[in-house]
């Protein structure tokens, strides 16, 4: 190791001598070897002693020394004043040290006074301390060491930094290693962008470490981030600067991250991103600096999660166990989640009112400037819940909060208190509160929604139909099916084209064709026996469950067991038991009771279920017997049980339960066949509506050929022919209005 010192500090040193010719020469010779002895020996200090006083050395003024260790230059001490109280210690004041790098990067560090240890090569500095290097790095502190033979800087005291024209700051302490050129804050950090710089941002840690040479930089210990109007909250952060350390290229944020991101657009109020999970990662725009792809994984056994609020202060969050998400100019655009996907939709205020929750294996979401959602796509087990109404499907699409929902999949349904349908395609309007439902349908209208099918037992279950369209109206309830119709409860079920149910209002249209168990027993010889089934078919059927009324149109015919019924409207009326208690047929009746031998035909007939009589009404009523003979009446009354007619036994105020086909169209309209029902179905409705329109008191020939609808397989035979339009307009005229004539 080498010491040198310079021909002016030997002169200086020789004048402040106060001791004699012996000693100066002493003096002289000490110097002399101190300045020739090899770089690799340590020299002897010379030394005098005050008298009274401690030993001291005064080794000379403006020193310069270079370190150097096995031939490499480790670094150049130069001070304004050298003093020594020990063989290896070194005081030194007004100190300068310099230090190079192998890339030519220089370090300085000054300060007022230190020590430096001539064994250990290293130094202890006190009073103004600056650190200065390349790219403009200056940490100023009170007190700085140099340890490791020269390789590492660690202050003893609090730390000011100033880092070129970007960054400025403080730490509690510092720690450089020149090797790595890495600088090491600790204790209380913070760090902020210098005065005008763009974006403004501070960083607040507990320990930081800046790697210069990668451009990289390390914080740990309750980080915070603030840039501009965003925030990042994280244990633990590292970040990747450009070249001249300027602009955030990367950042990666680990353990119980939080970050918010505030997104201005057009002066209004901002729409605001929220960031949560345990490792969060961003690349940002070197141009602009602004974020352009976010990247968030889950904690163990917790949820990333993203939470955007937009301007309305409609509140958007999304959880899963992987999130992503892109940029636009500084703007959320899109993001996506995998892995047991959750979004939520809230208003951002106290309490939270949840407003929908969407379920997943996987999301996409798209947003505008705003933060609104403008685009939605969820796959893989999607559960869809939306205040009291809820769907699913394997997969779910939107364009936005305004537009339809679409679910699609093998099993896709929507459901609330008042039903369920399933189909493989849902296209559900939120504005509107309406579904449809196309590809084949499974409905479930749930009991207290609807008109029942059953009574009885199988009164609280639900309505069940399968058709191959639907539509469901959410407020006020409607449900719509069309094509190929079935609905069932428990054991009585329906047949239609078309079924609609609203206001506790069924209608059923297009060749209608129902069975209803144990309701009554109509037709049934006694209570005792067990009741067959009653079988209805008509062109269009109206179940209203306030009138307690079940009306059916067109070609009516009602069977059980070997007896039947047709006209072209029929009515039943239900008790308070829920039982068919009375039944109308009108607009020209045929009776048939294969049992009893029996065929009657006439205008009109009541059907007392509880006496198990009918009462036909016509000019003539008919009864044609198998074993021969006809009967003519105006009135009669028969018995189903006894197989006996009675003639002329009717009340004129039977009259008054009617309501003729004609009032009943006026009042409802006349039937509807929807294009489904086909041509067929339209003829027979079409003949419905011009048979009850046109007879008033029609009769029926018994013995025509039955040209019907088949209402069962075991139904009877037989044809109702009403009377002639021009039939009917004489008898028009002849009694009056069908209303005002008289029973007789």
């Amino acid at each position: 190791m080498a010491r040198r010192t310079t021909t002016s500090t030997l002169q200086r040193v020789r004048r402040v001598l106060l001791f004699g010719l012996v000693l100066f020469v002493s003096s002289l010779v000490g110097l002399y070897l101190f300045g020739r002895r090899p770089p690799s020996e340590p020299a002897s200090l010379d030394r005098t002693e005050s008298p009274g006083g401690p030993e001291v050395t005064i080794v000379g003024n403006e020193f310069r020394y270079e370190v150097t260790e096995a031939g490499e230059k480790l670094f150049d001490i130069e001070a304004d004043r050298l003093l020594s109280d020990e063989l290896d210690l070194y005081i030194l004041e007004g100190v300068k040290i310099t230090m190079q790098r192998e890339d030519d990067a220089e370090y300085s560090i000054t300060a007022d006074n230190g020590t430096y240890r001539l064994e250990l090569n290293e130094a202890s500095l006190q009073g103004n301390v600056v650190l200065a290097g390349s790219g403009g790095l200056r940490l100023t502190t009170e007190g700085l060491e140099l340890r490791r033979r020269g390789k590492v800087v660690v202050s003893s005291g609090p730390v000011s930094i100033v880092m070129g024209t970007a960054y400025r700051g403080r730490a509690d302490r510092l720690e450089m290693i020149f090797s790595s050129n890495r600088i090491i804050l600790a204790g209380r950090v913070e760090l902020e962008t210098a005065p005008g710089a763009y974006p403004r941002a501070t960083l607040r840690a507990r320990r930081t470490v800046f790697f210069r040479d990668t451009h990289s930089f390390l914080a740990e210990g309750k980080v915070e981030l603030r840039r501009e109007t965003d925030t990042l909250r994280a244990r633990r952060l590292s970040l990747n600067f450009d070249e001249n350390d300027r602009k955030i290229l990367f950042a990666r944020a680990s353990w119980n991250v939080k970050a918010t991101l505030r997104q201005f657009s057009g002066g209004g109020l901002p729409s605001i991103a929220q960031v949560a999970g345990d490792d969060l990662s961003v690349v940002f725009n070197e141009a602009t600096g602004d974020p352009e792809r976010l990247e968030i994984d889950a904690p163990d056994g917790g949820w990333a999660q993203l939470q955007v609020t937009d301007a309305s202060a409609l509140r958007r969050s999304m959880r899963a166990d992987y999130l992503w998400a892109d940029f636009a100019n500084g703007h959320l655009q899109r993001a996506q989640g995998l892995g047991g996907v959750t979004l939520e939709e809230d208003l951002e205020f106290a309490p939270k009112l949840m407003l929908r929750q969407i379920c997943s294996d996987s999301a996409q979401v798209s947003y505008d400037a705003t933060g609104a959602l403008t685009n939605l796509s969820l796959d893989g087990e999607v559960i869809y819940q939306e205040l009291d109404l809820q769907a699913g499907g394997d997969r779910l699409a939107t364009l936005g909060d305004s537009a339809p929902i679409d679910l699609t999949g093998d099993l896709a349904w929507i459901s609330n208190p008042d039903g369920r349908f399933e189909a493989p395609q849902i296209h559900f309007d939120r504005q509107t509160g309406r579904a449809q439902a196309l590809g084949g349908v499974r409905a479930e209208i749930r009991s207290g929604s609807s008109p029942e099918l059953a009574l009885g037992e199988a009164s609280d279950q639900p309505v069940r139909i399968e058709a191959q369209r639907a539509q469901w109206t959410r407020e006020p309830p409607r449900f719509e099916f069309q094509q190929n119709v079935r609905a069932w409860q428990g054991e009585n079920f329906l047949i239609s084209q078309t079924l609609e149910i609203a206001d506790g209002e069924l209608l059923a249209g297009g060749g209608v064709r129902s069975v209803w168990h144990k309701r009554a027993a109509p037709l049934a010889e006694s209570a005792a026996e067990e009741e067959p089934p009653l079988t209805i078919a008509a062109t269009r059927m109206r179940f209203n469950r306030d009138e307690r009324r079940l009306v059916y149109e067109g070609s009516s015919q009602i069977v059980q067991g070997g007896r039947s019924m047709r006209c072209p409207l029929l009515q039943l009326e239900l008790n308070e038991a829920d039982q068919f208690e009375r039944m109308y047929c009108e607009g020209g009746t045929l009776i048939q009771d294969d049992e009893g031998g029996s065929k009657i035909s006439g205008h009109a007939a009541i059907y007392n279920t509880a006496a198990g009589k009918v009462k036909i009404l016509g000019e003539p009523v008919r009864l044609v017997q198998t074993a021969g003979g006809t009967i003519s009446a105006r009135l009669m009354v028969y018995d189903f049980e006894s197989a006996i007619a009675e003639i002329d036994s009717v009340k004129d105020e039977d009259a008054e339960l009617f309501m003729t086909a004609s009032e009943y169209f006026q009042q409802f309209g006349a039937p509807a066949v929807p294009p489904e029902a086909g041509d067929a179905a339209a003829g027979v409705a079409q003949a419905g509506v011009e048979n009850a329109a046109a007879t008033s008191l029609g009769s029926v020939d018994p013995q025509a050929e039955d040209e019907a609808p088949d209402a069962g397989s075991d139904g009877g035979s037989g044809t109702a022919e009403p009377d002639t339009q021009e039939t009917a307009d004489k008898r028009a005229e002849d009694d009056g209005p069908p209303g005002e004539r008289p029973m007789q």
